[in-house]
């Protein structure tokens, strides 16, 4: 007789063997199965994107109560720039809100804007630009020698030099806090200083630093703005070169190859930032020295190649300001 616990562990032994020929071949619902390595896909560059229209900001022009214009952003959470009656200035064709003082003064103010996604408010002089990005206001005062003093009163605001910085000529970036003040001249760097925070304080103040100016900007400061610009159009277009083909190696390349050169787009596309910056710059340089009237005809002749190279399918229109 056999006793309880055979009649319970036999059963379970001849299960143990049976089992379809799937099971035995290894390859049942319980068997694991040898599994490949997994290799994540590099991220696969975007195609480039197609050259686009330059956008332009619904910018309203009226004229001031001493006469001078006063230019208004309709947009969400706009800015305003109010020009003094001698101002020389007019919208350039580059960026959405870009304003371009041959001479006179501006006082312009950017406040904040939330959530809300605004391109920054850009002031081309013959020595540099005054960019703000966030927020900020500023006073502007563009001598006729070309010669600019600047000051933050409030917010933050960046001004672009027209000399050139460290690195591939591209110009001097300074962060301008409120508070502080920058003097600028064509093809020099800014020099920064303590400056007014108050309107009340800076005409004295602008006064004072650009006090004997001259009666233009030189024959000399003209040809290197042109020169500078050319090479800055030349910088980018080479770069712009050089991305197309490291996509193109990536998209053909095995895994671990891919990843690497990922490493290396992401490292070129910051310096087409940084060049597209540099460009802009020369640009509103080259535009402010040229002056108010028509563009000479070498710089007319550079604008669509120098909006091609900024991704625009062509030059915007400039807007004259009464």
């Amino acid at each position: 007789m056999r006793s309880p616990l055979a009649v319970l562990v036999l059963p379970l032994l001849l299960c143990a063997g049976c089992g379809d020929d799937e099971g035995a071949s290894g390859t049942g619902h319980g068997a694991t199965e040898p599994r490949e390595p997994r290799h994540r896909d590099p991220v696969t560059p975007p195609e480039p994107p197609e050259p686009r229209a330059p956008e332009r900001r619904p910018i309203e022009i009226a004229e001031g109560p001493d006469g001078g214009a006063v230019l208004v952003d309709r947009g969400a959470a706009g800015g305003r720039v109010t020009l003094s009656p001698s101002s020389h200035a007019w919208l350039s064709s580059m960026a959405p809100f870009e304003l371009v003082i041959a001479r006179g003064r501006a006082h312009a103010v950017l406040p904040p804007a939330g959530n809300v996604d605004r391109p920054p408010l850009r002031i081309g002089t013959p020595s540099g630009t005054v960019e703000i990005g966030g927020s900020g206001e500023v006073w502007l005062e563009v001598a006729p020698d070309g010669r600019a003093w600047v000051a933050a009163l409030g917010g933050l605001a960046t001004v672009v030099a027209g000399g050139a910085g460290e690195g591939e000529g591209a110009p001097d970036e300074t962060p301008l806090p409120a508070g502080r003040a920058a003097s600028m001249s064509p093809g020099g760097t800014a020099q920064i200083a303590d400056g007014p925070t108050r309107i009340d304080e800076t005409e004295a103040a602008a006064r004072e630093a650009l006090a004997g100016s001259g009666d233009g900007v030189s024959p000399e400061a003209r040809a290197a703005a042109m020169g500078e610009l050319v090479g800055a159009v030349s910088d980018l277009e080479s770069a712009r070169e050089r991305g197309a083909t490291l996509a193109e190696r990536q998209r053909a390349a095995p895994p671990e190859q891919a990843r690497t050169i990922q490493r290396d787009i992401v490292a070129h596309s910051q310096r087409l930032h940084r060049l597209r910056r540099a460009l802009l710059a020369r640009w509103e340089r080259a535009r402010a020295i040229a002056g108010s009237g028509p563009a000479p005809d070498d710089l007319s002749s550079s604008a669509p190649r120098v909006a091609r190279a900024l991704g625009l399918d062509a030059p915007g229109e400039e807007r004259a300001i009464p």
